[in-house]
């Protein structure tokens, strides 16, 4: 068995953000709570969320966040999943619905989100947020 380390999700100095609803509250309470790293938001179609400008996609990243907060539907999450992984990112936290909770679908989609991941850490798939103090 692999040993997975969460250094990089659990103590980010860099994470991004994807979607929409959801991802405006993760960067906000990202802010309250202080964080003063580097904070990137995604979105395909969206100029900025709360005041940060948008990339349209992982891939345009300047360079792999350490953690990301994915706050979209269950297909694109894997998508996403799987470009963290190639571009090295730390890890993800999933806040997304339509894995193993609906059933057999459910079920294969969780194993194709794990094959995405391919060893990288993820929290979820049905997160809303992680405080560790």
């Amino acid at each position: 068995m692999t040993k997975t380390n969460l250094s990089r999700l659990i103590s980010p100095k860099s994470i991004a953000v994807v979607g929409n609803r959801g991802a405006d509250f993760a960067i906000r309470e990202s802010q309250k709570l202080g964080f003063t790293g580097k904070i990137w938001a995604i979105h395909p179609t969206r100029d900025s969320i709360e005041g940060i400008d948008c990339y349209t996609n992982i891939k345009d990243l300047p360079e792999a966040p350490d953690a990301t907060f994915i706050a979209v539907n269950a297909e694109s999450a894997i998508d996403i999943v799987a470009d963290l992984k190639s571009i090295g990112a730390g890890g993800a936290v999933l806040y997304a619905s339509g894995f193993g909770e609906v059933g057999e679908a459910g079920v294969i989609r969780n194993q194709r989100l794990i094959e995405a991941a391919d060893g990288m850490p993820l929290i979820g798939p049905t997160v809303m947020a992680l405080l560790i103090v």
